[in-house]
Order: structure tokens, then sequence, then C-alpha cells
């Protein structure tokens, strides 16, 4: 798997993360806010914002996270040496 392809995985799992704990009552996740919307990349399937820690879906590691509530931008790190680590 390509290193573009195991980002895409792990972003995917975050923003499901997100969604779902929003949707659990997570005061910790933000919804997008109204002013910020044209800053958002488009399309999105979902507008939720936080900080996490989830297991990594691309290996065994633990895989930390943060999605800006101003840009939608994710940045995230595994505990794995050479797994997955970016910062949009």
């Amino acid at each position: 798997m390509s290193t573009h392809n195991q980002i895409e995985l792990a972003r995917d799992a975050i923003l499901q993360d997100l969604a779902l704990r929003y949707k659990q009552g997570d005061k910790s996740v933000l919804p997008l806010r109204p002013e910020n919307e044209h800053r958002w990349h488009k399309p999105q399937d979902n507008y939720f914002a936080g900080n996490g820690e989830i297991n990594c879906p691309v290996c065994p590691g633990r895989l930390q996270y943060h999605r800006s509530a101003l840009n939608g931008h994710v940045g995230a790190s595994c505990s794995t040496q050479g797994c997955v680590h970016w910062q949009e």
C-alpha cells in the first residue's frame, strides 16, 4: 500500500471517529462554525473538529490526531516508527 493510500485510510478513520464521537455527545468534538465554512475544502462528508487517539487502521499502533475547527485540516502521527505521520 502506498503512503498516499495509508494516509487516506487513516484520514477516513479519523473523520469517522469524530462523527461518531459527536453523535455520542462528546463535547470536545466541535461542529463547523458557519463563518468558517468558506475555509473548508469541499466536498466533506462531515464537518467536525477535535483531537483524539484511535487504533491505527494501517498498523497495530495508536494514531493521535487533531482536526482544525478553522479550516478542517488534519494532522496525525502513529506511534509506530515509519507509519503514517502528516500535517495538512
